[in-house]
């Protein structure tokens, strides 16, 4: 994670302030691979606050019930999806975001279905099966959160380094979450790892995907 992008991001109005912006939040996600379809939905709400809690710990949190492709993501007007969930409830009034933030509390929303979210046209191509084509049977996905921006790094960061210090490795702690995304990404679905999506460097969270698949699963 680039600490100077995310220290440069940080809200500057307190959070009592009335004029809570997108900006207060983190956005944040888990990626990985599966097969078929990589938009899957439901409405577990229970579900998605056992997959995401670990990572966000107690802290003002929003969700969304589906997983996406990465090139879903970016709308055609522009915008990403955590900009798109935050306006839809912003406008509609689902939640109080400085209650969230104040009291901590999680917040989930169902998405509309596929047909709001098709796949975009991206200048970074590397993820279309005709440049590599391992991503038909590899198919990259990614579960989208948003978190209240706090002065430290991330809990899923903090829980990784503390796994690798401790045991040389994060196998068990990615298998927890594994586990508990089993109600939304079904087995043979297998998480990676977790990331900060800086709109203005889009080509960053492609390279997740392209970086495990040159490492790990091109023959």
């Amino acid at each position: 994670m680039d600490k100077k992008k995310e220290s440069e991001s940080r809200p500057e109005e307190s959070v009592n302030s009335d004029k809570i912006s997108l900006d207060f939040f983190r956005k944040e996600y888990i990626w990985g691979f599966t097969q078929g379809n990589p938009m899957r939905m439901s409405d577990n709400k229970d579900g998605f606050y056992s997959l995401i809690q670990p990572l966000t710990g107690v802290n003002g949190t929003i969700t969304i019930g589906a997983s996406f492709h990465p090139y879903q993501i970016i709308n055609q007007s522009g915008d990403d999806i955590w900009e798109t969930l935050y306006n839809v409830i912003e406008v509609n009034k689902f939640c109080d975001y400085k209650k969230l933030i104040e009291e901590k509390h999680f917040f989930h929303m169902n998405t509309p279905g596929p047909q709001a979210f098709p796949i975009g046209k991206w200048q970074d191509q590397r993820l279309y099966t005709e440049i590599n084509p391992e991503f038909s049977r590899y198919v990259p996905f990614l579960i989208p959160y948003l978190t209240y921006y706090t002065a430290e790094d991330p809990i899923w960061l903090e829980k990784l380094h503390t796994a690798i210090t401790t045991n040389g490795n994060a196998q068990e702690f990615i298998e927890s979450v594994n586990n508990a995304s089993r109600f939304l990404m079904p087995e043979p679905t297998f998480i990676i790892g977790f990331g900060v999506f800086d709109k203005n460097y889009p080509g960053e969270l492609i390279d997740h995907y392209v970086d495990f698949l040159e490492r790990h699963l091109k023959k």
